[in-house]
């Protein structure tokens, strides 16, 4: 294998249960409003193992009677193996750098993932209708390099209103 390749593979993908609710409630109020779609991402590293865990959420937030309520959010976790992560994964502080072809391998997988496990979740209900909308990886990438100084993590990277 040359320095610049990296061997990495998908050990384990998984609902996070904590983080994933679906308000049947909520649901039943729906009466056809705007739908607000919002991705949010994690990378954690464990240098120990050489595996980065990825968490992406997503959720869809509707307005009933001038408040918010949320539909669904659904976050989903992939644990991926690294042989060298030498030049593709750095830790820091509180801080992971990941290589950019890196970050795009890894949340094409498990954006993808996510669109298959939220269909499943989302049958039999009128959110059927709302798939994850398609999302331009690259330009995910570019705002998570050169976006603002809010911190990774606490805000929605993605936004997409079904109307």
């Amino acid at each position: 294998m040359k320095h610049n390749e990296v061997n990495i593979r998908l050990s384990e993908l998984h609902e996070v249960e904590r983080l994933s609710s679906i308000s049947r409630r909520n649901i039943r109020h729906y009466d056809g409003r705007p739908v607000k779609v919002s991705l949010n991402i994690n990378v954690d590293p464990d240098e120990t193992n050489k595996t980065v865990t990825m968490v992406v959420g997503v959720s869809y937030i509707t307005t009933y009677r001038l408040m918010q309520e949320r539909l669904l959010q659904y976050t989903v976790a992939a644990v991926f193996e690294f042989d060298n992560c030498e030049g593709h994964v750095s830790v820091g502080g509180n801080s992971c750098m990941v290589n950019t072809s890196t970050m795009v391998m890894m949340l094409g997988v498990t954006i993808g993932s996510l669109r298959g496990m939220l269909a499943l979740r989302t049958a039999g209900t009128f959110l059927k209708n709302y798939p994850l909308p398609i999302i331009n990886i690259s330009e995910l990438i570019s705002r998570l390099s050169y976006g603002s100084d809010i911190p990774f993590g606490t805000r929605p990277l993605f936004n997409h209103v079904y109307e």
